[in-house]
């Protein structure tokens, strides 16, 4: 499992560290005061659960969790911190647990135990399909070697969908998965990425076939059909 901690306070920060090893023996989570650098260090790597301590300085930890979630739609976020009214806004982030300070082991064991997205089962992500080749360090798309010129949401919708080829994924669902968001009047934006996505996708080349589609199915919604 790949834990993060982020807390502005060193101390804090310590202590969530030494309580999360106790908790999970054998786990070295990346720890962070600094919140530029914790989202630096999820672009770059993979991140199953984020211990975030809500009040820190410009940036709350309630705004990192939204862009962690829009970067990463299966991570768990559990939000650490010695006030209780946050706990609303924070379980309407989709958030999969709140830790109060100061950190108990028992409760990081207990929330661990239970999370929202569980690591061990969350659907690998693909490498290839047909002729595209995922590039998920570079959040880029190769078909043949070229690359497909992406949008940074064409690449998430693909990819949600990609996760699970042959499974249908309502517009509200795939939104979410790729934007991290629930949706609201931007859910018309989706149709736009959807139509713009299917003409990159498609082979030109006299004599040949796409082999990616994405299709719509009135009352189940969009899915990938292998070609």
């Amino acid at each position: 499992m790949n834990i993060m901690v982020v807390d502005d306070e060193p101390a804090a920060l310590s202590l969530m560290k030494k309580a999360i090893q106790k908790a999970a023996p054998g786990e070295v989570p990346a720890c962070f005061s600094n919140v530029r650098d914790a989202y630096t260090y999820a672009e770059e790597q993979p991140v199953d659960v984020a211990f975030l301590d809500i009040e820190m300085g410009d940036v709350s930890g309630l705004e990192l969790a939204k862009l962690l979630v829009k970067m990463k739609p299966d991570i768990n976020i559990i939000f650490v911190t010695g006030y209780a009214r946050y706990m609303g806004e924070a379980f309407r982030l989709y958030a999969s647990g709140y830790v109060r300070k100061p950190p108990r082991v028992s409760r990081i064991g207990k929330e661990l135990a239970n999370l929202r997205h569980n690591p061990e089962t969350a659907p690998k992500l693909p490498e290839q399909i047909g002729e595209f080749t995922f590039d998920h360090n570079a959040n880029r798309v190769l078909r043949e070697g070229k690359d497909i010129s992406l949008k940074p949401m064409e690449y998430k919708i693909l990819l949600a969908l990609a996760a699970k080829p042959g499974n249908f994924l309502t517009a509200r669902e795939l939104y979410r998965k790729a934007s991290g968001l629930d949706a609201g009047e931007d859910i018309r934006a989706l149709y736009v990425h959807i139509s713009g996505l299917r003409k990159k996708l498609y082979l030109h080349d006299a004599g040949r076939r796409q082999c990616i589609d994405i299709e719509q199915e009135r009352g189940k919604g969009y899915r990938i059909v292998i070609i």
